[in-house]
This record gives structure tokens, sequence and C-alpha cells, in this order.
């Protein structure tokens, strides 16, 4: 009876110990995914600052450079005469023959009208000493900052001053016939709203978006009123700003799950990243955004804290508002999409807890193996009995365990086969075209998922396979120096895009080794790969082959990556063990890679050495046994 209750207590506690670890491992893994959906949040963010900020600076921008040609024109104003340049341009001017008024369409000798605007009016052409001949000139001394303002803001459509006295300079230069002074002028935004009854502090304004009758796109006016010495209201600097660049700000974000939208104070969408092209017209917001209420009323009232993600039904939505003119950008995230991305990520996170699940089986059937035995201590024969029945199951749970994973692994590598296939037919279309870009991009991650994936189940059969004592060595007489050869152009392509050096010494007088030919092409590979995936672009990564001073034939890789810190270099030849920098950095790997390797390599009764430092690169070492030499190379090094 007490022995009964001793096991009872001790089952409880194994019990309590076993759902402990599997809830620590379960909330290890949710807060991985949780510091996921933060990074992946935070990237957003940031990359919603980068384009607020280009298109707060293209605004600022476009402010400052209509700023400065108010400043000169009030300047001119003041001056007692014009420039000579805007004399004779003045004296060039000739009553039109399209319109009823003047225009400077006859440019005197030596004037490119590449650097000068037009000036066309109505009515008779003003004497050049009265008020309105002195503003005229005034108007064409600015042709200079007409055409700095043009050539520095990549979007300015037209660069412009507009007179009460019924006059206006347009820069680029266009001829009367194309467009000239009308009086419907006055009616328009970009005047009305330098009035002084309209704009009485005299500030910078914007006017509405608007279609560009020309054909220029999206358009959006800034300007300021222009004023004499005597406070008089004189007209008003005006900067026609398409809007392709900021469209262009929209599309080169890279923004995941979410969407930018570039929107005016009306809610009308100005420019969309998801759109193929810069928008051809203004749309509303409300038939712009997905079919959430909660979404589209936050949203229109603009009720949310700039700069922060606010949760509105299944969607994330982020404000920035763009200094200097009235428009906000707005980020709608699909969190739906975001979790599942989450989820893609942290997959081996599931599997570990899988194996962790199936380890704490094994490890109970253990525990309970030995507290049958510990019950029948007192009868050396039924102990032995009991002995040997632990043991059997012990045996029979890790051959169970391995033909468990042995046999997934193969029914798993059969349909995976397929998907790959299929996927890499769909993403280069080689039966036509597919009908949308995106089909193509899923397609490709499809198909690098499922290569993934088939590298992990690989991965598991060689780890199941060393474990069980089955791997069995197909020695033959072994060129290491080809084989090293052989890998590096295997991780080439690798290396390559991710912009890292290789760079080879190999003894030419390297003797052959007695070894599994594809066991030391595994070993060289994995190495290498691993070399490659750590180091970011500009590093480089070194291998060599040769013979150390005592003979033995040695391969060292060194790459100049990240290093890794002592205290976690004992377990990274462990199965599933990784960095705790790759952890951060969300670098794809299984943690099998160095596991295989070195079980490979004391397969070879080699030794496997790794030297490291943080911010300098890691070394690693594979050393054979002059044993392994081919006699026959080995006397003709000698």
């Amino acid at each position: 009876m007490i022995q009964r209750l001793h096991r009872n207590r001790g089952r409880v506690v194994a019990y309590a110990a076993y759902a402990l670890t599997m809830t620590a491992a379960a909330c290890g893994l949710w807060i991985l995914g949780a510091r996921e959906y933060q990074t992946r949040l935070d990237r957003f963010a940031h990359e919603l600052a980068d384009v607020t900020g280009s298109t707060t600076m293209l605004v600022t921008d476009s402010i400052d450079h209509v700023d400065l040609l108010r400043r000169q024109a009030e300047a001119m104003l003041v001056e007692p005469a014009a420039p000579e340049s805007a004399r004779n341009l003045f004296a060039a001017i000739q009553p039109s023959q399209g319109f009823a008024g003047y225009a400077l369409d006859q440019v005197p000798g030596g004037v490119d009208r590449a650097t000068i605007a037009n000036l066309t009016g109505s009515g008779a052409v003003p004497p050049a000493e009265s008020g309105a001949g002195r503003e005229i000139q005034m108007a064409l001394a600015l042709n200079p900052l007409f055409e700095a303002t043009h050539a520095q803001i990549p979007d300015a459509a037209w660069v412009y001053y507009t007179s009460k006295n019924h006059f206006m300079a347009l820069y680029p230069w266009a001829a009367s016939h194309d467009f000239h002074w009308s009086e419907d002028l006055v009616t328009y935004d970009f005047y009305k709203m330098g009035l002084p009854e309209v704009d009485p502090t005299r500030h910078s304004f914007w006017t509405d978006v608007y279609l560009d009758a020309a054909g220029k796109g999206l358009m959006a006016t800034v300007g300021e009123p222009v004023y004499d010495k005597t406070h008089q209201f004189r007209g008003t600097i005006n900067l026609d700003l398409t809007l392709g660049t900021m469209s262009q700000y929209l599309a080169a974000g890279d923004f995941g799950q979410g969407r930018v939208l570039l929107v005016n104070d009306k809610n009308r969408v100005i420019a969309d990243s998801g759109a193929a092209a810069p928008l051809a017209a203004l749309t509303d917001l409300a038939t712009v955004l997905p079919n959430s209420v909660t979404l589209r009323d936050a949203a229109i009232s603009n009720g949310d804290q700039p700069g922060r993600f606010h949760v509105h039904g299944g969607w994330l939505l982020q404000t920035q508002l763009v200094g200097g003119a009235p428009w906000r950008l707005l980020m709608v995230v699909n969190r739906g999409a975001l979790l599942m991305a989450i989820l893609r990520s942290i997959w081996i996170g599931f599997v570990g807890l899988f194996v962790l699940g199936a380890a704490l089986v094994a490890f109970e059937q253990r525990r309970r193996a030995a507290g049958a035995l510990i019950g029948n201590v007192a009868a050396l024969q039924n102990m032995t009995v009991t002995l040997a029945n632990a043991r059997d199951e012990a045996l029979q749970a890790n051959r169970t365990k391995s033909m468990l994973l042995a046999n997934v692994s193969h029914e798993l590598r059969t349909p995976l086969n397929a998907i790959n296939g299929f996927s890499d037919l769909m993403q280069h279309e080689i039966y036509g075209p597919l009908g949308n870009a995106r089909y193509v991009e899923y397609a490709a991650d499809i198909h690098r998922s499922g290569e993934m994936l088939l590298s992990l189940i690989n991965d598991l059969l060689d780890v199941t396979r060393l474990e069980a004592g089955r791997h069995e060595l197909v020695e033959s007489n072994c060129d290491l120096a080809l084989l090293v050869d052989d890998a590096l152009g295997l991780v080439k392509m690798q290396a390559d895009k991710g912009g890292v050096a290789l760079q080879t010494r190999i003894d030419p007088a390297m003797p052959r080794v007695k070894a599994d030919e594809r066991a030391l092409r595994q070993i060289t590979l994995n190495l290498l790969t691993n070399a490659v995936k750590f180091t970011p672009a500009g590093g480089m990564v070194k291998v060599a082959c040769a013979l150390n001073a005592k003979g033995q034939p040695i391969i060292i890789v060194k790459d100049t990556g990240r290093g890794i810190p002592q205290d976690e270099m004992k377990d990274l030849f462990r199965p599933f063990a990784r960095a705790a920098e790759a952890k951060r950095a969300s670098t794809p790997g299984t943690g099998l890679g160095l596991a295989i390797v070195k079980s490979l390599v004391e397969l070879h009764q080699g030794t496997i050495a790794m030297e490291s430092r943080v911010g300098f690169g890691t070394k690693v070492t594979v050393t054979l046994p002059v044993e392994r030499i081919v006699e026959s190379d080995a006397q003709e090094a000698a």
C-alpha cells in the first residue's frame, strides 16, 4: 500500500513537470510569435515613416521655392529699375494675333525659350514706366528662379505668376495659341486662395487635388500671395505639382501585408501603394477601404492618434500627417494575413514542440520502466525480467520514433516533390501566363516553402539514421580538394545573391583520403552554406584544404560574419540548437546542419573544432586521421 502511494505521488509529480515543460515551451513559442508580430509592425511603421518623410520633403521643398519666388518678386517691386534682361524681354512683347491681348511670342535673338516664361495679358501692352509695366518687368526678371525651381522640383509641371493687372508669366514657355491669359483665371483656386479676404495671414496655401487638363495626371497647386511695399495685393506665385513621385514613393515601399493610401483633407485618395500605376482620377476613400464599418469610420473621421497602429476589427490602421500640406498617409494592414505570415515564419517552433512532446513521452516510458525496476528490487529474478522488459520497451520506443520519423518523412517527400515541381512550372509559366503577377509570386512562395520543408525532412532523416547507428559509410578513394571545389560551386549562387565573396586555398599536392564521398560532400556543403548564410553583404568566406603540421587532412571554413558568443558554442552541435542571434534575426534554418556534420565527422574517426569571436566571424576546422590518407598518395607526397 505504501509503495503504491509512493508510486502515485511520483506519477503526479512527473505529470506536473511534463505539463509545466510543455506549457513553458508553448509560452516560449507564443513569445516568439509576439516578438515577430511586433518586429513586423515596427518594420511597417518604419517604411511608412520613410515614405512620409520623403513626401513631406517634396512638399516642403515646393513651399520653400514658392516662398523664395514670392520674396524675390516683392523685392523687385521695390527696385527702381528692372534688370536689363527683363527690359529687353519687355520690349519684345507684342499684341497677339490670336486673342485680344499681348504675348511674348517673338523671343529676342540670343534668348533660349527654354530659359524664359511666356507672358500673356489682356488689352494693350502697358507703358514700361507705368505700375503695370514695372510689374511685368518684375515677372520677367523671375525667369532664372522659374527655371531653377522647375529643374530642382522633380514633379513641377508649371511655375507662374498671376497678376491682379490681368497678365500671367508661365514657365516653361508655351506659345500663346496653346495657352494665354483669360479672365477666367482669376476665378480659379490658385488665384482666389491668395486674395486678402481669403488669406489675410499671407501664408502659403494648397489647392485641392485636381486632374490636369493637359494630361499630366493628378496635380495640386501650392501658392503664396505677392504684396508691394504699400501692402497692396499684386498677385500670386504658384507651382503646379504633379503627384507621380508620391505614387513612386508608395510603390517602392515594402509594406508586406499592408496597403498605404495618400489622402487629402476631403477624404479623396491621391496615391495608392496597391495601384500598378499612378492614379488617373480621384477616388473616395470609403470605396477603396476594405469592407469593414469600424475601419472606414476610423479612417474617414481621422480620430486615431497619428504614428501608432490602432486595431479596428480584423484590420490595423496607422495615420501619418504630411507636413506642410493638407494630406495624410494611411497604412491599412490585414491582421489575418499578417498572423498567417508569422505562423509560416515560425513553423519550425511547432516542429520543435512536437519533438519535445515525443521526447517527454519517451522519457515517461523510461521513468515508468525505472519505477518498475525499483518496485521489484526485492526479487533478483523479477528485477532481471523487469529490467529486460524496460530495456526492450525503450529500444522499441526509439525504433518506433525512428520508424515514425522515417515513414512520415517518406510520405511527406512524395507529395512535396509534386508540389515543388508544379509550383516551379507555375512560377516560370511553362504552359502559359497565369494572368496575374501575384499568382507568380504565390507560386514562388509555395516553391520556396516546399524546398525549405524538403530540406528539413532530409535533415530529419539523416539525424534519425545517425542517432539509430544505421548510417553505414560507403568508403572509396576521394579527392578531397575536388570535393571542396564542387561544394564551392554549389554555394556560389547563394553567395553572389547575398553579396558574400568566396576565397579558396587548396594544397595542389593534397593526397586522396579513404572516406565516404557523399558524407564528405555533405560536411563541406553544410559548413559553407552556414558560413554564407550568416555572413552579411560585403563579407567574405574563406575555405582551405591542406595537411596540418601532424600530416592530418584538414578542411577549414572561415567567415567574417556576426560571430557566436562562447557560452552558446558548446550547444551548437546538438540537434535543433541555434545561436541566439540567428533566432533574433529570423534567419532560416533548422538547427540540424552542424549536428549532422559532427556525426559524419566522428564516423570517420575525425574531429571538428569551432572558434568564434563576436563581431569578427567564425572558423570551423574538420580534421581527419592520418590513417585515412591513401597510402600510395602519402608515399608520393613524401
